[in-house]
């Protein structure tokens, strides 16, 4: 078992185990997957100019439980991954060299998500039930892998600019935590007396900065940043116990 999935794994272990201690009934645990659609970017600090964030992936383990006859909460844990290409360049060169810097960054993301909400069912009839609920998203940051190349300029013997070109690798781990605000609508199909399948749209709007230092100071990469609102479309099977 790699570190990713053993980190899932405690984190679901403990969900399930605090919401067993507060005498929820109902109970059921399952599995979701689900596609993560960035709307709202951010650029970053430093060289960066602009970011295009790619559709990302998630799946994860879910344990839900009824707080009453219309409540109910639902805990995660969620494997996340995203990808963002960057251009770069110097908007403000130094005085000794007015060249400007350019290039591209393509970074990957790997984070765990723990989302924590609770949904109001709509009670439609025994074999559907649609849904709609709140909550907050805890995001940690499982490491970052990103491959760079830019373009730089330099003075040779001759006092002549030339242009040279430089290849980045760079991986790092643990990034800092961020949080999320979570709004989330959908739908439960009842298949079985202990089988529901899940279809949800969710609305995710980050309200800290996981952000990540590059450690590229020469360039003056400072920062990186993940989206700041996502639509996730996702879909799970879910056990009653």
């Amino acid at each position: 078992m790699n570190d990713s999935v053993r980190l899932i794994v405690t984190s679901f272990l403990a969900a399930v185990a605090a919401m067993t201690l507060a005498s929820c009934s109902n109970t059921a645990v399952g599995v979701r997957s689900a596609i993560d659609v960035p709307v709202v970017g951010s650029a970053g600090q430093g060289a960066i100019v602009t970011s295009d964030f790619s559709v990302g992936t998630s799946y994860g383990l879910a344990f839900e439980a009824d707080f009453g006859p219309i409540l109910r909460g639902r805990i995660e844990t969620t494997l996340r991954n995203v990808s963002v290409r960057s251009e770069l360049g110097t908007i403000r060169p130094d005085p000794g060299n007015p060249r400007p810097t350019s290039g591209y960054l393509d970074a990957q993301y790997q984070l765990i998500d723990i989302p924590a909400f609770v949904t109001y069912l709509a009670r439609g009839n025994d074999h559907i039930t649609p849904f709609f609920g709140f909550g907050g998203v805890l995001t940690l940051g499982r490491g970052l892998t990103w491959n760079a190349q830019y373009t730089n300029w330099s003075l040779n013997d001759d006092n002549e600019w030339y242009r040279y070109t430089v290849n980045d690798e760079h991986t790092q781990g643990a990034l800092e935590a961020g949080f999320s605000a979570l709004f989330t609508m959908g739908t439960s199909f009842h298949l079985a007396t202990s089988l529901d399948a899940q279809v949800d749209v969710r609305l995710a709007h980050r309200l800290s900065d996981p952000s990540v230092s590059a450690r590229w100071s020469s360039e003056r990469l400072n920062e990186l940043y993940l989206p700041t609102t996502s639509v996730v479309f996702g879909a799970g099977i879910v056990i009653r116990l």
